[in-house]
């Protein structure tokens, strides 16, 4: 394809001192090179990021622009402040953007979209007889949703945007095989891939994870990783659990967090229950460390109350840990039927802890260490790539 459109409208794109362009979140060298592999040149369309940093900080926090194969325009968003919001001008630049844009491109891939209605873009596609992918790599309801008052109110048209996409598209990419494709329906060629990528495991790994079972300590350890700070990531219920199985008479648990945040909120629910001594506080780790620690830990939970394809839930099935985790988002698509629970109930996370035999955690170690080899990188590239040229044929008709 010679000029691919892609339009990416919640993603920031920041300069450095010399004026090197930079990218947040998922668009690090990895994921641009699956589009530059389908096009000459790309045109990418972002927010800016306005602050300038120091080049070290950038190489630090930020993705570096990989190729000058890409050329970045910038959207206004209205809905940054309220004078925003009711200015005509940001509106009409905005328009007149994608209106270049989209006249000029061969194909079209949109994969968020928030400061320019869906109706417009799709109105706009279809007036210049152009096509476009559409990636859902999200639910856009449970990403505002448990974000306070701003979030609830913006939720529903975040999500019917997302509907909308989604059902007028001539192509989908979810990153999920069921979850997402329940909510964002389409009667488009479709395709299910993660975007999470996790490196090749050795059948040791397994063998190593089977004897640790087997040599288990009288200590249960369990292990969740994610921000402490943020209360839709579930740990409080996991604390609670362990006060519970506490008063069952199972005192054995230690619970191990590894992530970024204020950790007061926790602890203080761990010190109300009586069970400080029990609650570890990691911290943030490096992506060595975290494997590390996986490898030292007894069970990995995801009591997440909201999530869509959990990376650190993998990662912990490559390293054949026994896991359980909360019935919400793609997590069911990762494991076991009797390895989930109802998001919030106490009780039910206890009921696990407490049946997890040697015999069981040998069971699911090998179930998800051998189901995580579908999220090697090799297989799932190849068919993201044929996917692509398959839209791309579409576009050349």
């Amino acid at each position: 394809m010679e000029n691919l459109l892609l339009i990416a409208d919640s993603t920031y794109a920041s300069k450095d001192e010399n004026g090197d362009l930079y990218f947040r979140g998922s668009f690090s060298a990895k994921t641009w090179e699956r589009y530059l592999k389908i096009a000459d040149k790309i045109h990418f369309i972002c927010r800016e990021d306005k602050k300038i940093y120091s080049k070290e900080v950038a190489i630090q926090q930020l993705q570096k622009c990989p190729s000058n194969r890409i050329d970045v325009s910038f959207v206004l968003n209205p809905k940054e402040s309220f004078s925003n919001y009711f200015n005509p001008a940001i509106s009409r630049y905005n328009k007149k953007l994608l209106k270049d844009a989209i006249s000029e491109a061969n194909g079209i891939i949109i994969r968020t979209l928030g400061c320019v209605s869906a109706s417009f873009i799709i109105r706009i596609i279809r007036k210049n007889r152009k096509k476009y992918l559409y990636e859902c790599v999200g639910n856009a309801w449970d990403a505002l949703w448990y974000y306070g008052i701003k979030g609830k109110l913006l939720a529903p048209s975040a999500y019917y945007t997302e509907k909308k996409l989604a059902a007028n598209a001539n192509a989908v990419l979810y990153v999920t095989e069921k979850y997402l494709q329940r909510w964002y329906p389409t009667k488009a060629p479709q395709i299910g891939i993660s975007d999470v990528d996790i490196p090749v495991s050795t059948t040791d790994v397994l063998e190593a994870r089977i004897k640790k079972i087997n040599q288990r300590t009288s200590t249960l350890i369990l292990g969740t990783a994610g921000s402490v700070e943020v209360t839709y990531k579930g740990q409080e219920y996991v604390i609670r659990a362990i006060a519970e199985l506490n008063h069952r008479g199972v005192s054995n648990i230690e619970y191990q967090l590894a992530g970024n945040g204020d950790n007061s909120r926790l602890r203080k629910i761990a010190i109300e229950e009586g069970i400080d001594n029990k609650i570890i506080f990691l911290g943030a780790l490096s992506h060595d460390a975290v494997i590390k620690w996986l490898d030292s830990i007894d069970i990995y939970i995801q009591p997440s109350m909201l999530e869509g394809m959990p990376r650190a839930l993998i990662e912990a099935m490559s390293r054949g840990l026994p896991c359980i985790g909360s019935n919400v988002g793609g997590i069911p698509e990762l494991l076991d039927e009797n390895s989930m629970f109802t998001k919030k109930k106490v009780k039910e996370i206890a009921d696990h802890i407490e049946k997890m035999s040697i015999n069981f955690m040998k069971e699911q170690a090998e179930r998800n260490y051998l189901y995580s080899k579908k999220f090697y990188d090799v297989q799932k590239d190849n068919n993201r790539i044929n996917f692509y040229k398959a839209f791309e044929k579409q576009c050349t008709t």
